[in-house]
């Protein structure tokens, strides 16, 4: 018993002197790109099956998506997943008749982003065309046009031209290094047409346009910017196709930073990450508990463990003392009767 007193005074010691440290004001810590690698690749290993696979190829099959489709199948043979015959024919008939249908559905969708029936559509047919300069100017064409004619502006697209443009121009000056600005611009600004944006990159975007007028706080374009280079080395790391996945995912600066950084971890991999874990799961695997908080945590702990012990001890004695007196007193009671 005076053992246990002695560790448990301890051990509340040692407790209150680490709660002192104020270890869970920032309990967390980023994680390096190897170990951000190691956590999502754990996660990945874990999640991913055939059971996982199989309703998701199904769907995405039936909902003629063909980026989805090309998707599941490369997850597939990252995981070392075969396929089954039926999963075979049908992913190989879907894709003879995508690309039968491909050059009637590009036509149309080359012009009108709005018009193409997937992601894979968007990316083979109107992107290549939005990346160029050509497509910034044709953004600002229309603001002019809409300025023109008395209807309202629109300030994304005349937003997202302009960064697209100046990242251009710097491009040249720099050798290309922001050129990935002007790339990621005109892939939000296809986002933007085809609903994929969220509300809070499309706040950014807008008051980086509004920084354009004469006079007005060059703050908002500086932020525009800024998300625009995390976005650019989205793309940059996980592919054209990976950024556009991902946007309908990130609401704002802060989220863009954050996948940025998954991007720089796990590069040709995001895409399959962000499908398989999702947003919340994914950031998780970022960060981790500090060695101060984690200490704090295991000294609470075994703190908890050893005052439940001692209260255990100190019952059973009390239980035993009660009984021991109730023997004595059944053994008097007899000696008194006798």
């Amino acid at each position: 018993m005076r053992a246990l007193r002695l560790l448990l005074a301890l051990t509340t010691l040692a407790t209150l002197w680490s709660l002192a440290q104020q270890p869970f004001v920032a309990p967390y810590v980023e994680r390096t790109a190897a170990e951000i690698r190691v956590a999502v690749e754990a996660e990945l290993a874990r999640e991913v099956d055939a059971e996982w696979l199989a309703p998701r190829l199904t769907e995405a099959i039936a909902a003629r998506d063909s980026d989805r489709v090309e998707l599941l199948t490369g997850i597939a043979a990252q995981h070392g997943l075969p396929l089954t015959e039926a999963q075979e024919a049908e992913v190989a008939a879907f894709v003879t008749q995508h690309r039968a249908e491909m050059p009637a559905i590009c036509l149309r969708c080359a012009v009108e982003p709005e018009s193409c029936p997937g992601l894979g559509e968007i990316l083979a047919c109107n992107l290549p065309f939005e990346l160029t300069p050509f497509g910034d100017l044709n953004a600002l064409r229309r603001g002019a046009q809409d300025w023109a004619a008395g209807d309202e502006v629109d300030q994304l697209d005349v937003g997202l031209a302009a960064a697209g443009l100046t990242a251009t121009g710097a491009g040249l000056v720099t050798a290309g290094s922001s050129l990935s600005v002007k790339a990621a611009s005109g892939v939000v600004r296809v986002a933007k047409r085809t609903g994929r944006l969220t509300p809070g990159l499309r706040a950014v975007v807008t008051d980086g346009a509004k920084a354009l007028r004469p006079g007005a706080d060059a703050a908002g374009l500086v932020r525009l910017r800024r998300t625009m280079g995390d976005l650019g080395a989205i793309r940059a790391n996980a592919t054209t196709t990976g950024l556009f996945r991902m946007l309908p995912l990130i609401d704002g600066p802060a989220d863009a930073a954050r996948f940025a950084r998954v991007s720089e971890a796990m590069g040709g991999r995001t895409s399959e990450a962000v499908v398989v874990l999702g947003k919340s799961r994914l950031f998780r695997a970022t960060v981790r508990l500090t060695d101060r908080a984690a200490t704090a945590l295991l000294l609470l702990i075994g703190l908890g463990a050893q005052i439940g012990l001692f209260l255990m001890q100190m019952m059973l004695r009390a239980l035993l003392r009660g009984r021991g007196r109730s023997g004595k007193v059944g053994r008097f009671a007899k000696q008194g009767g006798a």
